[in-house]
């Protein structure tokens, strides 16, 4: 099944930043062990925003064995992850990269359909994004710009949602309700109508879900140029009455 497209809009703006002669460099470390390497998530919605990243998340269909084994002898360093994906990091310079092998939303959806996989992994992998903004990829060698879910279209109209129905996403992984929340007070994007219908009928599913991540999406909210925005989405879908008792009042706007 071919990728779905959306509509043609500016594609990525024109990239000059210091990492990409060093992911080329280390895109042909992969390529001569016989493996694929590609840029996506927040980086690439930075491009798109045209903004700096800060932060380098990377994919491939690499092991995190031959992963480990790629980044020390072309960092002298790497440190994979306790979770259970396995990520995979280096420092090289001022740049810290994360690699992360390949998944299928099935890896984190158990209800998504297996029938919508696609035939290419990496497609695949870009599906398991929680915010279609974050499914764009460049792919190395000669980041070459994909984006088969339209992360440049949802960028340039400012909305959120997933690349897949989340009927599916959110009840699999509930703390993306409070994700939603804070790119609306970070970006001043609008959540899709679907999402926010998702988010009111799975609320009470945060409360099974609260950790550091929530604690961070939460923090993020309130320094965020918008606090208030990502406050009223969550009042407004109840995700609020969930969160605890004692943390209410930090969040009022």
């Amino acid at each position: 099944m071919a990728p779905k497209r959306g509509p043609r809009v500016p594609l990525l703006p024109v990239i000059d930043d210091p990492v990409l002669p060093v992911l080329e460099e280390l895109s042909h470390r992969y390529e001569d062990a016989g493996h694929r390497l590609a840029l996506t998530g927040g980086a690439t919605r930075d491009f798109l925003l045209g903004r700096r990243p800060r932060d380098f998340d990377l994919i491939s269909d690499a092991n995190q064995d031959d992963t480990e084994t790629l980044l020390t002898d072309w960092a002298g360093n790497s440190t994979r992850s306790f979770d259970r994906f396995g990520v995979v990091s280096a420092t090289h310079g001022a740049f810290k990269l994360q690699v992360l092998t390949f998944h299928t939303p099935r890896d984190w959806y158990p209800a998504f359909d297996p029938a919508l996989l696609h035939e290419d992994p990496l497609h695949n992998q870009l599906l398991c994004a929680d915010l279609t903004i974050n499914t764009g990829a460049l792919l190395f060698p000669g980041a070459r710009w994909i984006d088969p879910y339209g992360a440049a279209t949802d960028v340039a109209t400012r909305i959120l949602r997933p690349p897949i129905d989340p009927f599916v996403t959110i009840p699999g992984n509930p703390r993306t309700m409070v994700r939603y929340a804070r790119f609306a007070a970070e970006l001043g994007f609008n959540v899709a109508p679907d999402v926010l219908a998702a988010m009111t009928e799975h609320a009470a599913k945060i409360g099974d879900d609260l950790d550091w991540q929530v604690i961070m999406s939460l923090t993020k909210i309130v320094t965020a140029p918008h606090p208030e925005a990502g406050m009223a989405i969550l009042r407004d879908t109840t995700v609020l009455d969930y969160l605890p008792a004692e943390w209410r009042p930090r969040l009022e706007f």
